[in-house]
């Protein structure tokens, strides 16, 4: 596989919206430096600065960033869940599921493990 690049359009939807650099850095949180940077290519953002810029312009992170040789977002996955025993060849979403608890912020029960004796 050859090296992969990123791509990005920040300044053309940074431009979309009328706003500066340092206009898009004051609503994503970040400098105008930083904005500077991701623009020319000079700076590889982290996920998470590449979803406060997503979030700051309204898009999809994919609408902003692409890997070199490739333009626009990702295709969607259209395929189905392996069922060839990857996931163990049950229904994987409703095993998920039932596994969540109904209030995330609930402990898990736990089991008290006496010490043995002799």
């Amino acid at each position: 596989m050859e090296d992969e690049g990123l791509h990005n359009t920040l300044k053309v939807q940074r431009a979309k919206r009328d706003l500066t650099q340092a206009d898009l850095a004051a609503l994503a949180g970040v400098t105008r430096k930083s904005v500077n940077a991701i623009e020319t290519g000079n700076m590889v953002p982290s996920v998470l600065l590449a979803l406060k810029l997503a979030r700051a312009l309204g898009v999809s992170v994919d609408t902003i960033f692409t890997l070199s040789g490739q333009r626009g977002p990702l295709p969607a996955y259209e395929g189905s869940p392996p069922s060839d025993g990857w996931l163990g060849g049950t229904d994987w979403q409703a095993e998920a599921c039932q596994s969540v608890p109904s209030d995330p912020r609930a402990a898990p029960e736990r089991q008290s493990i006496a010490p043995a004796s002799n």
